[in-house]
């Protein structure tokens, strides 16, 4: 890249996007890939509606990458959710704006579903968070949607018929 001259946008850049977000890259290690800035990224998003798409569905998948990993490590205590909270605040936008994502997920015991469906109850979850974590954690630990599951369906019934 030449010294005061943008890199040139392509529109091929836009799949490649959102396929290394989903990956867990960040803005800065793709521009870094690209040999431009993340300030070129968010320029390319404001001027071209592919971009902007890919950016948007970047960020979901990004996100998206780092909940499975945190899912995934449920019964692993060796887990950094501190560090985890704080990478999802930082890179994710977590606890911004939604009340509802302050949620301390270090102690989910031997029975992480009970754990989520009483933070449900409690208004600490919100029923789409909660029924997403569900699912995932159900797939990842290839759990068949049995008893537990089921339990946490009627849960996620219960404070919907409420709201």
């Amino acid at each position: 890249m030449t010294a005061g001259r943008p890199t040139e946008y392509k529109e091929e850049y836009c799949e490649e996007f959102v396929i290394r977000r989903a990956n867990g890259e960040t803005h800065v290690m793709i521009a870094a890939a690209w040999d431009t800035t993340p300030q070129t990224l968010w320029n390319w998003s404001k001027k071209h509606p592919k971009f902007f798409d890919a950016f948007t569905r970047g960020h979901v998948k990004f996100q998206a990458c780092y909940e499975k990993m945190c899912v995934a490590n449920f019964y692993n205590n060796k887990f950094n959710t501190n560090l985890f909270a704080l990478w999802m605040k930082n890179k994710a936008g977590w606890f911004e704006n939604a009340k509802d994502q302050k949620v301390e997920l270090g102690d989910l015991g031997k029975n992480p579903i009970k754990k989520l469906i009483s933070l449900l109850k409690d208004g600490q979850l919100s029923s789409s968070v909660f029924k997403e974590l569900v699912e995932t954690f159900c797939k990842i630990n290839e759990i068949e949607k049995g008893d537990q599951f089921l339990e946490a369906m009627e849960a996620l019934k219960e404070v919907k018929k409420g709201e």
